[in-house]
């Protein structure tokens, strides 16, 4: 399943607590496995992400605008 992340002026943090998802940054492709995690500054933050593992994958998304 695909699905497309909105961008915005907010800062972001993702940690993957589950399965394997495949994040579309720009035109880069990243797979990223349990326990991975990534942090966007700004507008630069992936734009789809895609569960490629064989089970339901669960990832927690923080969406912040610093003070």
């Amino acid at each position: 399943m695909d699905q497309q992340l909105i961008c915005s002026a907010a800062e972001k943090f993702g940690i993957l607590l589950k399965g394997r998802l495949e994040f579309l940054c720009d035109e880069e492709k990243i797979i990223f496995e349990e326990g991975d995690s990534i942090y966007c500054v700004r507008k630069q933050c992936p734009k789809k992400l895609t569960n490629i593992g064989d089970t339901e994958a669960k990832f927690i998304w923080v969406v912040f605008t610093p003070s």
